[in-house]
């Protein structure tokens, strides 16, 4: 009886290990912003990720309440680029099966605006802005496991207009 038992706990812990593993979504965000995006120079400019979101899919947006993980970019030390906290945008309230109350989330397509700067330092005219979004994705069922996306935009510095009066 106590090997029947401790058979039928095992099998169970492993389908649902299987479940998860075969239920995870590979690329549920991806990046669209792919063309250089200009900056001017030592003044604060924004650049704007592009993220699509899979069809079926919504991810934590942010602020998200805890124990959800929220979408979060964040990115890579560039000498020659300062780069401020982003703005993200406001998301979704939905009802999720299982919990209570709403929940903020994205889903479709988001745009994430990152005021950066080159340092007066900098000494190239082109550069990328490196990093990664985290985001934890779920559909009408069930939420999956977080996950990141790594991604490089072009930056180059913008013309300067010409100076006043010539």
């Amino acid at each position: 009886m106590n090997f029947h038992r401790s058979f039928v706990s095992i099998l169970t812990c492993a389908l649902s290990l299987s479940v998860l593993v075969e239920a995870k979504p590979t690329k549920a965000m991806s990046l669209k912003t792919t063309a250089a995006q200009s900056v001017a120079g030592t003044l604060v400019s924004e650049i704007k990720l592009d993220f699509a979101i899979a069809e079926g899919m919504h991810v934590q947006a942010n602020p998200s309440e805890p124990p959800l993980i929220a979408t979060n970019v964040s990115f890579k030390t560039n000498k020659d680029l300062e780069v401020f906290t982003p703005k993200y945008p406001v998301g979704k309230k939905l009802m999720v099966k299982g919990l209570s109350k709403e929940v903020n989330t994205y889903d479709g397509s988001i745009q994430v605006i990152v005021p950066v700067r080159l340092n007066k330092a900098a000494t190239v005219k082109a550069t990328k802005l490196e990093g990664e979004v985290r985001y934890q994705a779920c559909n009408d069922n069930l939420c999956f496991p977080p996950e990141k996306l790594a991604f490089s935009v072009p930056i180059t510095e913008a013309a300067a207009p010409p100076a006043a009066g010539k």
